[in-house]
């Protein structure tokens, strides 16, 4: 699945990929930057977790939460394989306290673009022991 959500694949050329820079890639390198765009490492990667994600996404879409990000997902104009996309690599990017990792951009950015306002941004002091 996962090429890139602003790839479209370049018609008449079934493995041919062109990348929303304007540059035509494989389909193959394409799949690779889709899953790295979601956290993993590379297309395997990513296919040994798709049924799980799959499931994820569906299971979080429908909660309340889910629902508040689909109207402001219609709001942005965005698609539904965006979201997919966006919701797993925020899942992936996600805080764990417990390790000290407050949590990456991908993460932050989409509690901001889905004004999660309730979500309380957990600050880490890395010098302590």
């Amino acid at each position: 699945m996962p090429i890139p959500y602003d790839a479209h694949y370049v018609p008449g050329n079934p493995n041919r990929v062109q990348l929303a820079s304007g540059e035509v890639v494989t389909r193959a390198y394409a799949r690779t930057l889709g899953a790295q765009a979601m956290g993993y490492r590379n297309e395997h990667d990513y296919r040994g977790h798709s049924a799980g994600d799959k499931k994820y996404v569906n299971a979080f879409l429908n909660t309340e939460q889910g629902q508040r990000v689909i109207e402001k997902n219609r709001e942005l104009g965005r698609s539904r394989r965006e979201l997919e996309q966006r919701i797993i690599a925020a899942r992936n990017d996600r805080p764990h306290p417990g390790s000290g990792n407050p949590g990456g951009n991908r993460h932050h950015q989409f509690m901001e673009d889905y004004d999660f306002d309730d979500y309380n941004q957990i600050e880490y002091d890395v010098d302590s022991p």
